[in-house]
């Protein structure tokens, strides 16, 4: 709900953006906060021991935006391949126009783009959710 505001006051040039993706490493725990347990992984009924982060930021101006941050244990390149793809069509449904994703070299992460590339590393492909726009990596 938020992002799809955002998305409203902003000009066409700044809603073309880059998908930042990094994983970071946190102490294992678990809260009890408001009928809920902040700490427990998304895919592991485990505590998460990482968090993979999404985050977005305009090619054309200083617009930045947190768009996930999914509690982890053990990410997968399969497990990331999902998020990405999901999270690429949440920011395609709020309006906004993805050109790029960025990553580090990890192994999880370079799999990840293999896995989208369909087996051969390329620097872009089809978008998954816009087909008619490339997406670069």
């Amino acid at each position: 709900m938020y992002l799809r505001k955002k998305n409203e006051v902003l000009s066409p040039h700044e809603k073309l953006i880059c998908l930042l993706i990094d994983e970071i490493y946190v102490n294992p725990g678990l809260n009890y906060k408001g009928g809920k347990l902040p700490g427990k992984a998304e895919n592991a009924n485990q505590q998460a021991n990482t968090i993979q982060a999404f985050m977005m930021t305009s090619l054309f101006s200083r617009y930045k935006e947190i768009v996930a941050l999914v509690p982890m244990k053990n990410q997968t390149a399969d497990g990331l391949y999902c998020q990405t793809l999901q999270v690429l069509q949440l920011l395609n449904d709020c309006k906004y126009n993805v050109l790029f994703l960025i990553s580090d070299n990890n192994t999880i992460s370079r799999n990840m783009f293999t896995q989208m590339c369909q087996g051969d590393l390329v620097n872009c492909i089809s978008n998954p959710v816009q087909p008619d726009n490339k997406l670069f990596f």
